[in-house]
């Protein structure tokens, strides 16, 4: 098969035609022609196949900086890469505004379901309006087929980074945290949006108005989206079924990893229980070297509390008594909603003085930890469910 060659940005190409970043005719290369990649032939093994694809594949995403996407957005950088996508620190021409950009790989882009969940993420993100979410601006396909979302930059550390790097973390930065997640929640639960893969890579931790930890949650792409009333069956399509697993075995609850149909918002708050209890000990509740494993332990193991994992740093009974009970096998034992564990989160930090790192003993200068109320309108309680 004949390669083609843009003159401009000297890529190589299968069809002719016009190079879908500089459009710039394609042509047959001269001398160039040498420095192209070598073509796929009978002889190659299946491994060296996919290298040569992926090699391809990459490079793509390697040429989009720089380049205007969608006549609007001039690419930066690339910043990440995850299983669905890659994210550049992006700039629209217009307003000058920073901003990301996450383009759906093509490798995936081939799967329907996989574009309706790519949609949906956007369509959840933006829909919500919380300042602890990250907002979606926009959402489009370029002429050349590429799928795009378009998002607020965050320049932050992820609150998996900052565990690494600090755990046990202080209460005075737990509590905040854990409260501000629970506030950006609630307001999505209410809209009837369930994150379903909340977990300290997906939480951005950022400076705003001298404020520290100011919290952005990103990833909304396998939320699941029902009526308002938080627990209701969702109606319409679905872009899972049920018996599959979505999610991230360490932050999920036990029904999630049984691949139940009628998971609900309660998921959301046993994954916030496990990030609290990660924060308070350093480790989550449950991790095997095995998937399975690790599904299993969900489901069937008791979870030890905090003060047994670490009884070195003397951790508040109060505070433990808040985790454990959003980790309850039984999501009808949990706290039903966020808003019932923002106000136990709130309420702790109100009865407790707090010192460094975790414990309830007078070891250091206290200080009080100053939650944000929740914003007008945001029901918490059992009356967040209507």
């Amino acid at each position: 098969m004949a390669r083609y060659w843009c003159p401009s940005c000297h890529q190589f190409y299968g069809e002719a035609g016009y190079c879908p970043f500089d459009g710039a005719r394609l042509s047959i290369p001269p001398e160039a022609i040498s420095h192209q990649p070598r073509a796929i032939s009978a002889h190659d093994g299946e491994e060296a196949v996919k290298a040569l694809l992926r090699t391809d594949a990459g490079a793509i995403y390697e040429r989009l900086v720089g380049q205007t996407l969608d006549g609007r957005y001039l690419i930066e950088r690339k910043i990440g890469e995850g299983g669905m996508g890659v994210v550049y620190a992006a700039r629209h021409l217009v307003i000058e505004r920073p901003l990301a950009v996450k383009v759906l790989k093509r490798e995936v882009a081939r799967d329907q379901s996989t574009i309706k969940r790519f949609v949906q993420e956007a369509k959840a993100a933006s829909r919500i309006g919380h300042p602890h979410i990250v907002d979606v601006t926009d959402f489009g396909t370029t002429p050349d087929g590429l799928t795009y979302s378009v998002m607020e930059y965050v320049d932050g550390t992820t609150l998996s980074s900052a565990i690494k790097l600090s755990a046990p973390l202080p209460l005075e930065r737990i509590l905040p945290i854990a409260a501000q997640i629970a506030q950006a929640l609630d307001a999505a639960h209410q809209k009837g949006i369930v994150h379903r893969d909340l977990k300290p890579e997906n939480i951005f931790l950022i400076n705003r108005d001298g404020r520290r930890d100011f919290v952005k949650i990103v990833d909304f792409g396998i939320a699941k989206v029902s009526p308002i009333d938080q627990n209701a069956p969702v109606e319409g399509p679905r872009l899972t079924r049920a018996g599959a697993v979505f999610g991230t075995p360490e932050y999920m609850a036990p029904e999630q990893a049984a691949g139940r149909g009628d998971t609900d918002a309660r998921v959301d708050v046993y994954a916030l229980g496990t990030i609290m209890y990660e924060m308070l000990t350093g480790r989550v509740p449950h991790k095997s070297e095995s998937m399975v494993r690790t599904l299993a332990m969900q489901m069937l193991d008791p979870i030890e509390p905090p003060s047994k994992v670490r009884p070195d740093l003397h951790i508040a009974p109060e505070v433990e008594a808040v985790v454990m009970r959003a980790l309850a096998k039984k999501r009808e034992q949990r706290y039903q909603t966020m808003g019932e564990l923002y106000d136990a989160i709130k309420s702790v930090s109100g009865t407790i003085e707090l010192s460094q790192p975790v414990s309830s003993a007078v070891t250091a200068q206290k200080q009080a930890v100053q939650l944000q109320p929740l914003p007008p309108g945001a029901a918490s309680g059992p009356d967040a469910q209507t």
